[in-house]
């Protein structure tokens, strides 16, 4: 799976889930350094599928939690993968990969799924 770090976070790619036009993709987050506190925010993430078009998330899901939020912030325990859920609306129907998914500073390039 694309993984990439930046300042300590590793950002691995854990997959992506279409049912209609909502896409479901889930991404691991790592503190590699030290217990680390980070905000998320809908306008930190993009994915931009295999055309060239751009979508925003509508909502997060941190764990396993059954609640989504549009922000929030999270709390990294060194060496501990947390896994975030970002969901997307409206991206059509046949969505099967992504050139680019950006989380922050982190940025997962040519996705399967």
């Amino acid at each position: 799976m694309p993984t990439h770090e930046t300042n300590g976070i590793r950002y691995q790619f854990a997959g992506c889930k279409q049912s209609g036009e909502n896409l479901s993709c889930a991404v691991l987050l790592t503190s590699l350094t030290q217990d680390y506190g980070m905000y998320i925010h809908n306008n930190d993430v993009r994915i931009i599928d295999l055309g060239g078009n751009q979508y925003s998330p509508r909502m997060f899901q941190f764990g396993d939690y059954g609640n989504q939020f549009p922000s929030g912030r999270i709390n990294l325990v060194k060496g501990v993968p947390l896994k975030i859920v970002v969901h997307f609306q409206g991206v059509g129907t046949k969505m099967n990969g992504a050139s680019l998914l950006q989380f922050q500073n982190s940025q997962l390039k040519n996705l399967s799924f």
